[in-house]
């Protein structure tokens, strides 16, 4: 099974929200989410797989939408996840037996959907928790450059 995190650069800070595998096959936003600001690729590192491992599977779907990321805009200050997401840099991070693959993100929509770039899309094997560290940096870079570009 995979563990997915989402990671978001937002007022100066770093947030990585855990996910968790819904029986309907569709990833969810957990209640599981940390934030850090300016700290080496190690800590950042360390940080993803810590919230990665809390990534499980099997949870029941929710039918109140409000919930996935109700802690994550606790956490950021803000009253709904358009405010968040229009105004974040982000990355996806799916982690399988070793293998992790980052993909940064760009906005779609208004409403702050966000969707992967795929051509950016970088693949790690059992990499360091300074290695892992700083391809999200570089990822979150990447989706911030793309920002920019709309």
């Amino acid at each position: 099974m995979a563990n997915f995190v989402a990671v978001h650069f937002f007022k100066g800070k770093i947030f990585v929200h855990t996910h968790s595998l819904a029986t309907t096959g569709i990833w969810i936003g957990t209640e599981n989410v940390d934030v850090v600001s300016n700290v080496p690729f190690q800590e950042l590192g360390t940080l993803v797989r810590r919230m990665l491992s809390k990534s499980v599977s099997g949870v029941p779907h929710t039918t109140d939408y409000k919930k996935p990321t109700e802690a994550l805009l606790k956490l950021a200050n803000v009253k709904n996840w358009c405010t968040f997401g229009n105004n974040s840099d982000s990355c996806s991070i799916a982690e399988e037996n070793g293998c992790f693959e980052i993909i940064p993100e760009r906005k779609y929509r208004k409403q702050g959907a966000k969707t992967g770039i795929l051509n950016a899309k970088r693949t790690l094997n059992n990499p360091s928790d300074e290695e892992l560290g700083q391809a999200t940096q570089e990822a979150l870079e990447i989706s911030a450059e793309a920002e920019a570009q709309l």
